[in-house]
């Protein structure tokens, strides 16, 4: 929840962040200075148990978790637990791997993207099996991520920079844009012995304060806002173009508020002989006036170790960080948890 209060009364058009350029420095941003910050505690038990950031729906009344050891785990706002399912298996009606989870309130549609089967399965919250379609993509060129886009479609991210919209119904294309346009191999990779590429992923699908969501890829010199009504807003560019770089060097989004636009850059270098590398700068942009500052981290005020990148999830435009019992109890000892 935003505690700025902060109206940006006119439009400047799309930012420009210069990469050649020497912005001012701020060694911390506090979350607690931009928004509320709860926490909810969660239980566990022998059939819910988390691995991670697993969050994947957040609302007043109601958590979504899910990841491939536990199955789907719903819990109420506070952290109670209420039920898990677990369909994992090799038959019709379950997933074979939980790659990605959306959730459709209205019409209690749980769907779960199961790549290594290339197929959607859709169940209500209660586990109960209602349909699954296939879909047409395979290999490297595969759906990473997909998000809720309305009462009919689904909005869905394809490896090598696509975007597509999907029916819920059977999982029909609606519409493709291509952002790649010939650019050639524009990829966050790691090249390690006899030519093999690992290749690296962030989101691409970042939620937007105004509504809808950024579209992050690799191959974009400008950042677009996808409307509800998906239409394609540019937001802010960068300059050079990724394409005059060396090494490249990619411009993500990286969380979005009211007021501010984070964003991050990356260069795409790799020590071999040290397995470090690909150097980041954190960029703040003020909407209001389009400053531009360069961020060290940032910080929960109240616990250690949150100068990580934090994630989303659907339901209430929130973004979520998962401390670890011992983080938190070191922060209280610490006199840092409030």
């Amino acid at each position: 929840k935003d505690t700025m209060s902060t109206v940006v009364a006119k439009d400047l058009g799309p930012w420009t962040i210069d990469l050649n350029k020497s912005y001012p420095k701020v060694d911390e941003v506090v979350l607690q200075d931009m928004a509320e910050v709860d926490y909810i505690p969660i239980e566990t038990n022998d059939s819910m148990l988390w691995r991670g950031l697993d969050i994947e729906y957040l609302q007043k009344d109601l958590l979504i978790a899910a990841n491939d050891y536990s199955g789907i785990m719903v819990y109420d706002g506070q952290g109670k637990a209420l039920h898990s399912f677990n369909r994992k298996g090799n038959g019709p009606e379950e997933w074979t791997g939980i790659s990605r989870v959306c959730y459709d309130r209205k019409a209690d549609d749980l769907f779960i993207l199961d790549m290594a089967a290339y197929r959607i399965l859709v169940y209500d919250l209660k586990g109960n099996f209602k349909r699954s379609f296939r879909l047409p993509y395979v290999g490297a060129h595969y759906l990473r991520e997909l998000v809720d886009f309305g009462p009919d479609e689904l909005l869905a991210y394809v490896a090598d920079n696509e975007f597509v919209r999907l029916s819920k119904k059977d999982g029909t294309i609606l519409e493709k844009k291509d952002v790649r346009r010939g650019k050639g191999d524009l990829r966050l990779w790691i090249e390690y012995e006899d030519n093999y590429l690992a290749t690296i992923y962030t989101d691409a699908l970042i939620p937007s304060a105004e509504g809808g969501y950024l579209a992050a890829a690799y191959t974009l010199d400008t950042l677009y806002r996808i409307t509800p009504q998906n239409v394609w807003v540019p937001v802010g560019t960068r300059t050079p173009q990724v394409t005059k770089t060396d090494p490249m060097e990619f411009v993500r989004p990286l969380f979005d508020t009211p007021r501010y636009s984070f964003v991050f850059s990356v260069k795409r270098m790799w020590n071999r002989e040290a397995d470090t590398g690909f150097p980041t700068t954190t960029y703040r942009i003020d909407k209001t006036n389009h400053q531009i500052h360069e961020i060290e981290k940032v910080t929960d005020a109240n616990a250690e170790g949150s100068d990580r990148l934090i994630d989303f999830c659907e339901g209430e435009d929130v973004w979520v960080s998962v401390y670890y019992p011992e983080a938190l109890l070191d922060a209280l000892e610490k006199g840092r948890l409030k």
